[in-house]
């Protein structure tokens, strides 16, 4: 009989650090937000120009592409622009065929029986079908689980990375990924199908805690908490559920979190290093971001000036 042993491992570090590609959209959330409050934006001093770094979500909604004056004009006056992946055609196939399973089998034959219920329900709560993603591997389910909540947008709203990604090929500006696809679906898969089947487990144990409080949904409650901008919210949302004494979750933690800030502040600076007359602009998961250990911080620490920009602060961009 399988079995699934709790690991508290965080959905919602899922969700704003994982990756961009499977984040699917939904009903629209009502509430008090119009908009982007306050943007996780940064100016970065390079040796003769100024660049960005930008903290996104990777969910869809109306009211992210909405952008303030201070985000559309550091769009409007970069040369480049960098989201986690190229957010293009051809690499979002990719993933969907590295996302299949090739060895015969389907989730329902590696989930244990409860879980595989668990998740049909969750996801026909969302007006999702669970038989439509059986031949898919434990780790896109996973990304499902965790962005279901918006489920019905996926056909007409882009994700934020990818509006802005598209943004740049309209504008006619150089566009790329500080990763490669390949480097994101191999830290997924260095999990094995156990360790995900528990990943997933607790992730939606806690989406369903919220539930049965009658709490607003969890990913709701995340994209409110990025739209006001505070980091230390953000963080602390991030955090909630983790437990870092268990080894599954410091496991996941370095590998999705900080060593891939480490990569994603080497490649920021090598590109910075080497067209000091380009100003760059690189969008990452606002979770790379915030706390210790970000992407802010060891570029800080790296003796670069750091800056984040107010909505009211336009002027402050060259």
């Amino acid at each position: 009989m399988r079995t699934v042993t709790k690991s508290r491992l965080s959905w919602a570090l899922v969700a704003i650090v994982g990756m961009p590609w499977f984040a699917s959209a939904g009903e629209k959330d009502k509430d008090r937000h119009v908009g982007i409050e306050e943007p996780f934006l940064w100016t970065i001093e390079g040796p003769r120009t100024q660049s960005f770094i930008f903290g996104t979500i990777h969910f869809p909604d109306q009211r992210l592409i909405r952008f303030p004056m201070v985000l559309d004009r550091a769009l409007t006056v970069s040369d480049a622009i960098y989201t986690e992946v190229p957010m293009d055609f051809g690499t979002l196939a990719q993933v969907s065929v590295r996302g299949l399973r090739q060895d015969g089998r389907s989730f329902k034959d590696v989930a244990p029986p409860a879980l595989h219920a668990r998740c049909a329900k969750y996801l026909e709560r969302k007006g999702l079908q669970l038989e439509a993603l059986g031949q898919f591997k434990t780790w896109v389910i996973m990304s499902q689980i965790a962005t279901a909540e918006f489920a019905q947008q996926a056909a007409t709203q882009p994700v934020l990375d990818s509006a802005i990604y598209n943004r740049g090929v309209k504008d006619g500006k150089i566009v790329g990924g500080l990763e490669t696809i390949d480097e994101q679906i191999s830290i997924l898969e260095s999990f094995n199908e156990q360790q995900q089947l528990e990943m997933l487990a607790d992730g939606l144990e806690q989406l369903e805690a919220a539930e049965k409080k009658g709490e607003r949904p969890l990913p709701i409650q995340l994209l409110e908490a990025y739209l006001e901008g505070d980091d230390d919210d953000l963080e602390e949302f991030l955090l909630r559920f983790m437990d870092l004494e268990k080894p599954l979750q410091k496991e996941f933690y370095d590998k999705v979190l900080l060593k891939r800030n480490r990569i994603m502040a080497e490649r920021i600076e090598k590109m910075i290093r080497t067209h000091p007359d380009r100003r760059h602009f690189f969008a990452i998961g606002a979770g790379h971001a915030v706390g210790k250990q970000s992407v802010i911080e060891l570029l800080d620490d790296r003796g670069y000036k750091l800056k984040r920009l107010d909505l009211d602060e336009s002027d402050k961009i060259r």
